[in-house]
């Protein structure tokens, strides 16, 4: 929440810089145009996140990176049917249109695998995951 007021504050503090250094006359639809997009990009860019992803069994952390994910599982595990356990801040979470539910849904991870995050304005982050067994 703290982070969504923030981009507001960003967006807001932009605007009025723009259109008081702005030499252009500006019609006010353009203005509040303008802002509605700058607000947009700011708070898509905040809002979508996938915060943390580990499977309980065998018990391994991934670690995050941007949107790739890699997750370190000891030597001799089948990742064939691995559950992974997650959060994040969308509205859903899917694996090829398939809902994921924290804790329960079981994936294949033999290649790698793409969680796509939505948000509540339709926008979509997709994440990697890469699973390596170990040694």
């Amino acid at each position: 929440m703290k982070t969504i007021f923030k981009s507001i504050f960003i967006s807001i503090t932009i605007t009025v810089v723009i259109f008081s250094c702005s030499s252009e006359k500006k019609s006010d639809f353009q203005k509040i145009e303008l802002l509605y997009r700058l607000f947009e990009k700011n708070t898509a860019e905040y809002t979508l996140k996938l915060s943390s992803f580990f499977f309980l069994t065998p018990y391994s952390v991934g670690v995050i990176s941007g949107t790739d994910i890699a997750v370190n599982v000891p030597s001799g595990t089948t990742v064939t049917a691995l559950v992974a356990s997650f959060a994040h801040n969308g509205t859903s979470l899917t694996v090829n249109g398939v809902e994921q539910t924290s804790g329960t849904t079981a994936n294949d991870f033999t290649n790698p695998v793409t969680y796509s995050l939505t948000g509540s304005d339709g926008s979509v982050k997709n994440y990697t995951v890469t699973v390596t067994i170990g040694q």
